[in-house]
């Protein structure tokens, strides 16, 4: 799975959104509202420092892992902490959300676009065009967070 279509959400950052009305949340597939992206999510955690040794080995810090793939080395989660064998981890609880609907917009970042080296056969709209399009998301993104801090 290409990375370049997944964004990392906090969970604070979602419940401050949630409880302002930026974003619905149905199932695992939340939205930035009124008619922006969609990301289906996955419980994950991003490492921000190790604790234990000061000595990052499995160089984690920096990266987002999906709690299956924190178990899958073996890790033990609890909010704010992961531990992996002698190492402990600060972490930022949230999710992984992949990109499952565009954002509604117009011109070069919708289907009116050229299409680029690479792209033939492949419809605008398709799974395999969402990378040419992430900075509508980011945009997006960074509106969302505007709004939160100027209200």
């Amino acid at each position: 799975m290409a990375t370049s279509n997944r964004a990392f959400f906090p969970q604070e950052a979602v419940d401050n959104w949630l409880a302002s009305d930026r974003i619905s949340l149905e199932g695992e597939v939340l939205a930035l509202l009124p008619d922006g992206p969609a990301f289906k999510l996955e419980g994950a955690v991003l490492f921000r420092s190790e604790v234990s040794t000061g000595e990052d080995t499995l160089d984690l810090c920096g990266k987002v892992k999906t709690l299956a793939a924190v178990a899958e080395l073996a890790g033990e989660h609890a909010p704010g902490s992961v531990v992996v064998g002698d190492h402990a981890y600060e972490v930022l609880d949230g999710f992984v959300g992949v990109l499952v609907k565009e954002a509604a917009v117009t011109g070069a970042v919708t289907g009116n676009r050229k299409p680029a080296r690479g792209d033939a056969g492949r419809s605008a709209g398709t799974v395999e065009s969402l990378p040419v399009r992430m900075k509508a998301v980011i945009t997006a993104l960074q509106k969302l967070n505007a709004a939160g801090r100027a209200g």
